[in-house]
C-alpha cells in the first residue's frame, strides 16, 4: 500500500470521523529520520500538514528527530501559522552524551581490565559520531552495549577496532 493510502486509512479517515472536539489533540512522532525511505520524510510532513484542513479537530504535532537538513526544509516548506523548531537543546545533549560515554567507558575499562588510555585518540572519531552531527542517546547507548557486551576480557578493544 502506498504511503498516501496508508496515511488516509490510518490517520485522515479516522480523524475526520471524530466530529467536533473542543480539546486539542497531540500526535507525537519520534525518530522521523529513521524512515526506511528517507526521501519520503518530506511527503510524510506534507501529509501531516494537510490534516490542518480537518474540520472540528485541532491537532498539534510533536516531531522528535535529529536536526536534519531535509527534515527542517520539509517543515519550513509547509504553509502553517505556527511552526516551532526547537534546536536549543543541542549543547545539553552533547554534554549529556559525553558524560554517559565517559562514565561508561570507565566502567567498561574497570570490568574488562582495560588500560586507562582506552579508547585512544585514534579510535575516538568512532566515539565522536555519537555526538555529531546530532547527539543521539540511542547511538551512544548502542555503542556502549556493543562494546561492553560479552564476558571475555579485552573484547571491547577488539570491537571498537571493528
Amino acid at each position: 500500500m502506498r504511503l498516501e493510502e496508508q496515511f488516509k486509512v490510518l490517520l485522515k479517515t479516522p480523524l475526520s470521523q471524530v466530529g467536533h472536539s473542543p480539546s486539542t489533540e497531540v500526535i507525537i512522532i519520534d525518530a522521523l529520520d529513521e524512515c526506511v525511505d528517507f526521501f519520503q520524510v518530506g511527503t510524510v510532513i506534507g501529509l501531516l500538514a494537510s490534516l490542518k484542513r480537518l474540520d472540528g479537530i485541532r491537532l498539534y504535532f510533536l516531531i522528535s528527530s535529529p536536526n536534519e537538513d531535509r527534515i527542517r526544509a520539509a517543515i519550513e516548506r509547509q504553509e502553517n501559522d505556527t511552526i516551532s523548531l526547537a534546536t536549543k537543546y543541542h549543547d545539553d545533549n552533547v554534554s549529556d552524551n559525553k558524560s554517559i560515554l565517559t562514565i561508561n567507558f570507565q566502567r567498561i575499562r574497570k570490568e574488562k581490565r582495560i588500560e586507562s588510555t582506552w579508547p585512544t585518540e585514534k579510535q575516538f572519531p568512532v566515539v565522536h559520531r555519537s555526538i555529531n552531527p546530532s547527539p543521539l542517546f540511542i547511538y551512544a547507548t548502542t555503542l556502549l552495549r556493543f562494546l561492553g557486551d560479552g564476558t571475555r576480557l579485552g573484547i571491547p578493544k577488539k570491537r571498537l577496532k571493528s
